[in-house]
C-alpha cells in the first residue's frame, strides 16, 4: 500500500478517522484486490468473490455514514453563517476534528459557488473556513492543521481577488503558500493553493505565471487522484492560452478537461468546457465546429436551470451570428443579453456585451452609436475600478474617435483586453 493508504488504514484501526477516511481506504483496498485478487494475504481465487462481496456490502455502509455526516456537518455550516463570534467559537470548540475537516471543505466550496454573484458572502464564508482551520490547532498534528489553514487562506484569497482586492488577495496567498510549506505535502491541499493563485495571476494578466502555476495546480491534482479539481485546472490553463493567443492549445486543454469528465456526472463543467471550446473555435473561424458547440451548450444550459447559463450561451451565439455577417440578428441577440445580465445585476458583463453592441453597431455603420455605448461601457469599468492597463486599450479607441470615426479595429482590440 501507499503510505497515504497505510495512514488511512492506521487511523480506521485506531477509530480515529472519518467515514470519508474510511471510505477512501476500502476503495483503496478494492483497488488492490481486483488488480490482483489471487496474490492479497495468499487469498485463494475461490474465496476472493465472497470476501470482495463483503467488502462491497461496507463500502455500502460506509458511503451511507458519509451522506449522513455531511448532511450533519452541512447544518453546522448553516449555523455557523448565522451565528454571533461568541456562539461560534463554541461551536467549532464542541467540534470534533474530523468534522471540522469536512467543515472546512464545504465552507471552501460554498465560497467557491458564491463568486462573483455575491463576493461578501463568498468572503465571509472564507473567512469562517479560516476560523475553523484555526480551530484544528492543537488537536490535530501541526503539519495537519497547517494544510487546513493554507486550504482557507487560499480561500479567503479568491474571494478576495473576485472582489476585486488584490493587495489583499496577495496577502493571503502569501499566508497560504507558508503554511503549505509547513504541511504535511498532501498534494489535494497543494493543488487547492496553486490553483486559486493562478487564476490571481490571470486576472493580473501576468499569464506565463498563470499557465506555470495552473500546471503546477493541474499536477498536483493528479497525484491526488482527483479528476474533477484537474478538470478545473485545465479549464484554467485553457483561458490562459486563449489569451496568450495560442488558441489551438487552450482548444486541446478543453479536449483534455473533455476526456476527464467523460462519464463522470458534473454537467456544469461539461457546460463550461463546451461553451469555451465553442468561443475559441470563433477565433480560428471555424463556424461549423463552434456552431455545434452553441447547440450542445444550449442544451446543457437548459437542462441545468442556472438563470446565469442561458445569457451566456446567448452571448457565444450572437458572437457566432456576428462572425457570419448576419449583423441585425447579433444586435437583437447581444441586447437581449444585455437586458438579462442587467436585471442579474451584473455590470462588469453588461459593460463588456455593451462594449460587443458598439463593435456590432459601428461594423453597420451607425459609428456615433457605436461611440456613444462604448464611453458608456468605459464609465461602467472605471466605477467597477478595472485595472488601468485593461482599460488603456478602450481609451485608445475613444481617443482616436475624437474627430473622426470609432475605429473597429482599435474597438476589437479593446474588448479582447477587457475579456481577461
Amino acid at each position: 500500500m501507499e503510505n497515504a493508504e497505510l495512514d488511512l488504514a492506521e487511523r480506521f484501526l485506531r477509530r480515529e478517522s472519518s467515514a470519508g477516511d474510511a471510505r477512501a481506504l476500502v476503495k483503496a483496498l478494492l483497488r488492490k484486490g481486483v488488480a490482483e485478487p489471487a496474490r492479497a494475504e495468499g487469498l485463494p481465487s475461490s474465496a476472493y468473490g465472497p470476501a470482495l462481496g463483503r467488502l462491497q456490502a461496507r463500502l455500502t455502509e460506509l458511503e451511507g455514514a458519509v451522506a449522513r455526516e455531511r448532511e450533519l456537518v452541512q447544518r453546522l455550516a448553516d449555523e455557523l453563517e448565522a451565528a454571533g463570534d461568541e456562539s461560534r467559537s463554541t461551536v467549532l470548540a464542541a467540534t470534533d476534528a474530523p468534522l471540522l475537516e469536512l467543515l472546512i471543505d464545504i465552507l471552501c466550496e460554498r465560497s467557491r459557488q458564491q463568486g462573483a454573484r455575491d463576493p461578501e458572502r463568498s468572503l465571509r464564508l472564507a473567512h469562517l473556513a479560516s476560523e475553523a482551520a484555526r480551530g484544528m490547532e492543537g488537536r490535530v498534528p501541526a503539519a495537519k492543521a497547517a494544510d487546513f489553514r493554507a486550504q482557507s487562506r487560499a480561500q479567503v484569497g479568491n474571494a478576495l481577488r473576485i472582489a476585486g482586492d488584490f493587495s489583499g488577495a496577495h496577502e493571503a496567498f502569501v499566508a497560504a503558500v507558508a503554511d503549505l510549506e509547513m504541511g504535511s505535502g498532501d498534494p489535494a491541499r497543494g493543488g487547492f493553493v496553486f490553483g486559486r493563485l493562478a487564476a490571481l495571476f490571470s486576472d493580473e494578466s501576468r499569464f506565463e505565471e498563470a499557465l506555470s502555476t495552473t500546471r503546477k495546480a493541474g499536477r498536483l491534482f493528479r497525484a491526488a487522484g482527483l479528476t474533477i479539481d484537474r478538470s478545473r485546472s485545465l479549464i484554467l490553463e485553457a483561458t490562459v492560452l486563449f489569451y496568450l493567443d495560442r488558441v489551438p492549445e487552450a482548444i486541446g486543454s478543453l479536449d483534455r478537461a473533455a476526456g476527464l469528465l467523460a462519464g463522470l456526472n458534473e454537467p456544469r463543467l461539461t457546460l463550461a468546457v463546451t461553451l469555451n471550446r465553442a468561443s475559441y473555435l470563433l477565433t480560428t473561424r471555424d463556424l461549423g465546429e463552434a456552431a455545434k458547440g452553441v447547440a450542445a451548450a444550449r442544451q446543457l444550459a437548459m437542462r441545468l436551470g442556472n438563470p446565469l447559463d442561458a445569457p451566456r450561451v446567448a452571448w457565444v451565439e450572437a458572437q457566432l451570428q456576428a462572425e457570419r455577417g448576419r449583423l441585425p440578428e447579433a444586435e437583437l441577440e447581444l441586447a437581449a443579453v444585455r437586458a438579462e445580465f442587467l436585471r442579474l445585476e451584473l455590470p462588469h458583463e453588461v459593460a463588456l456585451v455593451t462594449l460587443e453592441m458598439a463593435l456590432v453597431i459601428a461594423r453597420q455603420g451607425r459609428l456615433a452609436e457605436a461611440g456613444a455605448l462604448a464611453i458608456e461601457a468605459l464609465a461602467t469599468f472605471e466605477a467597477l475600478r478595472v485595472r488601468p492597463e485593461a482599460l488603456a486599450s478602450l481609451r485608445v479607441a475613444l481617443n482616436a474617435a475624437r474627430g473622426e470615426a470609432l475605429r473597429v479595429e482599435l474597438l476589437r482590440t479593446a474588448i479582447r483586453r477587457l475579456r481577461r
